[in-house]
C-alpha cells in the first residue's frame, strides 16, 4: 500500500492509471448526481479533481484506502467552487445543472421536500436556480450526511440497506439521515438568505 502512495508522489503514470481507473468511476457518479444529470459537466469534474490531485498528492499522508474520501473531498470543492461561480455570472441560467435531466429522476424532488418540510412538485417545476441551490447546500454537508442522503433520497435504499452498506446499525443509520436532514435544511436555508 504504502509502495502505491509512494509511486503516485513520483507521478508514475502507471500507478495513477491504477488509481484513475479504480476511483473515476466514484468520483463521476457524485459528480453527475450532483449535477443533476449533465454528464459533460461531471466529467470535466473527474477531469479537474485528478489534475488537482496530481498537483497535490507530496500533501496526502493518509493510507492507500483513504485515496477515494480523498478525492471525495477535492471533488466537493471543485463543485462548491464551480457552483459558486455559476451562481455569481448567472451562467447556470443558460447551460449547465440543467432542469431538464430531473424529470427522469435524481434528487431534486426529493431534497426539496427535505428542506422545504412540503411535498415534493412535480420535476418539471423545479428550476435550475433550486438545483444549483442543492448543490451549493450537498457540497456543505459532511461527507457522511452527504453519503446517507444520496443513498435514501438519489438511490432510494431503505434505513436496512443503508446500514448494510455503512456497516452501522438501523438505529444509528436513522440518528445520521435525521442529523443530514437537518443539516440539509440549515445549509438549504443559508443559501435562501445569500440571495436576498
Amino acid at each position: 500500500m504504502t509502495h502505491t502512495i509512494s509511486a503516485l508522489k513520483q507521478r508514475d503514470c502507471a500507478a495513477w492509471a491504477g488509481v484513475f481507473e479504480t476511483f473515476a468511476d466514484r468520483v463521476y457518479q457524485d459528480a453527475f448526481y450532483r449535477l443533476n444529470a449533465n454528464r459533460s459537466e461531471a466529467e470535466d469534474v473527474v477531469q479537474e479533481v485528478f489534475l488537482r490531485a496530481i498537483d497535490n498528492i507530496h500533501s496526502f499522508n493518509g493510507p492507500e484506502d483513504g485515496l477515494l474520501p480523498w478525492l471525495r473531498g477535492i471533488a466537493r470543492h471543485v463543485l462548491a467552487r464551480c457552483f459558486s461561480e455559476k451562481k455569481r455570472s448567472g451562467h447556470y441560467l443558460s447551460q449547465g445543472c440543467s432542469s431538464d435531466s430531473s424529470a427522469a429522476g435524481g434528487p431534486m424532488p426529493f431534497l426539496r421536500e427535505i428542506a422545504d418540510n412540503q411535498p415534493a412538485a412535480p420535476a418539471i417545476l423545479i428550476s435550475r436556480e433550486n438545483i444549483l441551490r442543492v448543490g451549493v447546500a450537498l457540497s456543505s454537508l459532511p461527507p457522511e450526511w452527504e453519503r446517507v442522503l444520496r443513498l435514501k433520497y438519489y438511490e432510494g435504499k431503505s434505513v436496512a440497506d443503508i446500514a448494510t452498506t455503512v456497516k452501522a446499525s438501523s438505529k444509528a443509520v436513522e440518528s445520521l439521515l435525521h442529523r443530514a436532514r437537518e443539516g440539509f435544511r440549515t445549509a438549504w436555508k443559508d443559501t435562501t438568505e445569500e440571495e436576498s
